[in-house]
């Protein structure tokens, strides 16, 4: 016997697509409109709870003020007999969570390619979000229809942020808000002044999921990169602030988690062009190239903080003069010290060096001594920079507080235990210092040529042109913080020192000449 919705048997419905929870789905012809449509009801067994009837009309009314070409349009909320229908376009498709379970190998997952499978989501939820929180936010939400392209649905236990709010109903039936693997750590908590950062973090953990095949443990959360290698060390950034515990340290707008993956794939691009014109790129082979070094010119620069500093050993802070040198854009890389051990057998090399250098030959050395580094810098016919130049090269002749600015952001750096491991030396570009130095914010402390003097900007020593403190002690200067270190080290007045026989798994160095 077939069935009919609407006034004159407008609905014929075709099949049912599903239910779950409070309600259920069909497919149904439109024959005024000569169009298949999706109508969704709520269940005969519910259509006496009042309830439930007001959080259905909720979504009714917040889905047809929601306009959007990634959110599937709702075309009218109609009563018949006892029950009410909500009227939405029909797609041609199937659920994103029907996709990840077809498409199980990881080598289906590259991650340019899922990124640009949510990004009309986010985009969508960057509309919605002026009027909404959606809330639900799950691959069973999210549908893909036949060509590829994905849309946002299911406004059920939205938020209106205009005030319109359905929270003492949910909770006052005990029903659960959200689906507990994509719920933000403050909404599994119960928090009521809650926003759009819980859709944000739900989104971290659907990228997450279509990159890896696995939900994040929030416990000790892996970076994507460890399941899937087409992940950078930038993406792994900009996943785990979305899936950050502390909220305020997540991302507020979805537009900035956009601009920032599409910043990371634009140069890749740029990179992949260069190298399919034939430039060959090959980095850690002549440590003396000039290609590898940036010119600081001579002229001054702003050192140390100022009197709102906590840290004494930063201050003053003090307009200086340097000479000209060249710095080495990046660190020091295993395989360029790889050269070096290769024609000095008496210098020991760091801890599983050679399985290190063949996994990793574009990471930063680590495990050197400040003594070590200077012989490295003896035969390739270079210096260890002064603290001074270091600090004029992360900063610029401004004095900002970050190579990149004066804000910090998460995914313009490796740092606090964010990846947990050192990284490429050619990774977060968005970092770079304003001469286009990478990395001198985290990845690996850096060592400096001077001794390390708590008191030296004070000195007379201290604050003459071309400052040094070369006083043959022990102790010797680290600049840049490190990947397992706390993001205020990150700043680049930060001063730190170790023993110059000292060797860690999170210290390495980059190199200068001297002059024009």
């Amino acid at each position: 016997m077939e069935m009919f919705i609407g006034d004159g048997e407008r609905f014929r419905v075709v099949e049912r697509l599903g239910s779950g929870g409070m309600g259920e789905v069909y497919k149904a012809y439109d024959r005024e409109l000569r169009e298949y449509v999706a109508i969704k009801t709520i269940l005969e067994r519910y259509v006496g709870r009042r309830d439930l009837i007001n959080l259905f009309l909720n979504e009714a009314k917040t889905s047809l003020r929601v306009t959007h070409r990634s959110v599937i349009r709702v075309r009218d909320i109609i009563r018949f007999r006892r029950n009410y229908y909500l009227v939405m376009q029909f797609i041609d498709g199937y659920s994103l969570k029907s996709w990840m379970e077809r498409n199980q190998d990881i080598k289906t997952r590259d991650a340019k390619k899922m990124f640009h499978m949510v990004k009309p989501i986010l985009e969508a939820l960057s509309y919605t979000h002026k009027y909404t929180i959606h809330r639900d936010i799950k691959p069973a939400n999210i549908m893909v229809d036949r060509s590829g392209e994905t849309l946002l649905m299911d406004f059920g236990i939205a938020t209106v942020i205009d005030g319109s709010q359905i929270e003492d109903v949910i909770k006052e039936r005990g029903m659960r808000i959200g689906t507990p693997d994509y719920m933000a750590p403050e909404q599994i908590r119960g928090v009521k002044d809650i926003d759009n950062r819980v859709d944000i973090y739900a989104m971290g953990v659907i990228l997450y999921e279509l990159l890896t095949k696995f939900k994040p443990n929030r416990e000790s959360i892996k970076a994507p990169s460890y399941f899937n290698s087409s992940v950078s060390p930038e993406l792994d950034m900009v996943i785990l602030k979305m899936l950050e515990e502390d909220r305020e340290r997540r991302y507020h707008l979805c537009d900035e988690v956009i601009d920032d993956i599409e910043s990371i794939f634009d140069e890749r691009d740029i990179e992949s062009i260069q190298l399919a014109g034939g430039v060959s790129i090959n980095r850690g082979l002549n440590i003396v190239d000039r290609d590898r070094f940036v010119y600081i010119p001579e002229g001054k620069f702003y050192r140390g903080s100022g009197p709102e500093s906590k840290i004494d050993v930063e201050k003053p802070r003090r307009r200086l003069y340097l000479d000209g040198y060249s710095i080495s854009i990046y660190p020091v890389t295993n395989m360029e010290y790889r050269l070096f051990l290769d024609e000095n057998r008496d210098i020991k090399a760091p801890d599983n060096f050679d399985k290190i250098c063949r996994e990793r030959p574009n990471h930063p050395v680590v495990d050197v001594s400040w003594d070590e580094a200077s012989i490295y810098c003896k035969w390739a016919g270079v210096v260890l920079p002064t603290e001074a130049q270091w600090e004029k090269a992360s900063r610029g002749v401004k004095g900002q507080i970050y190579p990149w600015g004066n804000q910090f952001k998460d995914n313009y750096c490796n740092i606090e235990g964010g990846i947990g491991d050192t990284v490429a030396v050619d990774s977060f570009k968005m970092g770079v210092s304003p001469y286009g130095c990478y990395q001198m914010a985290g990845n690996v402390w850096e060592w400096c040529r001077d001794d390390f003097i708590a008191d030296f900007y004070r000195s007379r020593d201290g604050n003459l042109d071309n400052p040094i403190a070369l006083y043959g002690g022990d102790v010797k200067v680290l600049r840049g913080g490190a990947f397992n270190f706390v993001r205020s080290s990150a700043r680049t007045s930060y001063r730190y020192h170790f023993r110059r026989d000292h060797r860690d798994i999170n210290i390495g160095f980059r190199v200068v000449i001297n002059g024009s």
